[in-house]
C-alpha cells in the first residue's frame, strides 16, 4: 500500500541493503549484477543511479523495463504465479487471483514509466519484444544483453531432452559403440531409435500448433513433470548429419582398427 508510510519506510530500507550487498559483491568479484526490485518511479532510479555512481565502480547502468497489454498473456502469467509462488500456497486459485490483482492495482496507482527524455539507458520490451525501444545502449549491452532480452518469452512450450541412437565411434572396433567419441555411422538400432524419435517430435509439433491460439491450453498440456523415454539402445551418442559426413570422408568404420589415417584426439 503506497499510502503506508511505515510500509513504504521499510521496503526502502530493504531495497538499499540489497543494492549495497550487490554493489559489494560487485566490488569484490562480480562483473553483472542484476537489482531486480520494484523500481517503479522515477525517484527510485534516481536513487539507484547516484548509488551506484557514488560507490567508485567502475559501473555500466542500464534499466530494463517490460510492458504488456495482451490481457490474455497477463491473465495466463498471473495464473502460473499464483500456481508456483508460496504466497498463495494457502489460497485456492480464484482467491489467490484476486489478491495478486489486488498488489497489481497497488502498484499501478504509483508506476511511472520510463520516459522517452531519460537521460540514463534503458531498454523497453512491449509484448515480450513485439516492439523494443533502446536509448543509450552501445557495445556490450547492444551485443548481447539486447539480443537476449528479444528472445525471452513466457509462453509456455515443450522442451525435450533426447539422446541420440546407437553409433560405432572412431576408437571402437565395428562391433561396439563407445562412449565420449566421434560416431561415424549409427546402427541399426541407432537408425531405428532416430526413426521413432523424429515420428514423436513431428506428433509433439502438431499438437503443439493444434494447441498454439489457446494459451491456456498449451499450459495445461505442458506444463507437467518431465516424462522420461527411455530407448532400448544400450548407448547414445550426439551427432548430426554434417558431422557423419565429414567424418566418413576421412575414416571407414569397416576396415580393421589401424589401418585408416590417424584421427587427432577431440
Amino acid at each position: 500500500d503506497p499510502e503506508n508510510a511505515e510500509a513504504k519506510a521499510q521496503r526502502e530500507q530493504v531495497a538499499g541493503l540489497a543494492l549495497d550487498d550487490m554493489l559489494g559483491w560487485l566490488r569484490r568479484e562480480g562483473e553483472i549484477g542484476i537489482f531486480d526490485a520494484t523500481n517503479s518511479t522515477e525517484e527510485r532510479r534516481q536513487l539507484i543511479l547516484n548509488t551506484c555512481r557514488a560507490s567508485g565502480i567502475d559501473l555500466g547502468i542500464v534499466f530494463i523495463e517490460t510492458l504488456c497489454t495482451n490481457q490474455a498473456v497477463l491473465e495466463e502469467n498471473m495464473r502460473c504465479k499464483v500456481a508456483g509462488s508460496p504466497d498463495f500456497a494457502h489460497m485456492d486459485e480464484d482467491a489467490a487471483l484476486e489478491d495478486l490483482r489486488m498488489r497489481i492495482a497497488k502498484y499501478e496507482a504509483v508506476y511511472q514509466t520510463i520516459g522517452e527524455d531519460a537521460e540514463y539507458s534503458y531498454i523497453k520490451l512491449y509484448n515480450m519484444s513485439s516492439r523494443v525501444f533502446v536509448n543509450g545502449c552501445y557495445g556490450r549491452v547492444a551485443q548481447s544483453i539486447l539480443p537476449y532480452l528479444m528472445a525471452i518469452h513466457i509462453g509456455p512450450r515443450p522442451v525435450f531432452l533426447a539422446r541420440a541412437g546407437e553409433g560405432l565411434g572412431l576408437r571402437t572396433s565395428t562391433t561396439e559403440s563407445s562412449i565420449g567419441s566421434q560416431v561415424v555411422k549409427l546402427t541399426k538400432a541407432g537408425e531405428a531409435f532416430s526413426e521413432v524419435l523424429a515420428d514423436f517430435i513431428r506428433d509433439q509439433i502438431r499438437t503443439f500448433e493444434e494447441l498454439d491460439g489457446d494459451p491456456a491450453a498449451v499450459s495445461r498440456r505442458y506444463s507437467r513433470n518431465l516424462e522420461a523415454f527411455q530407448s532400448t539402445v544400450q548407448q547414445a551418442v550426439a551427432i548430426n548429419k554434417a558431422r557423419q559426413a565429414e567424418a566418413k570422408t576421412c575414416y571407414d568404420p569397416e576396415e580393421p582398427p589401424g589401418s585408416g589415417p590417424a584421427m587427432p584426439d577431440s
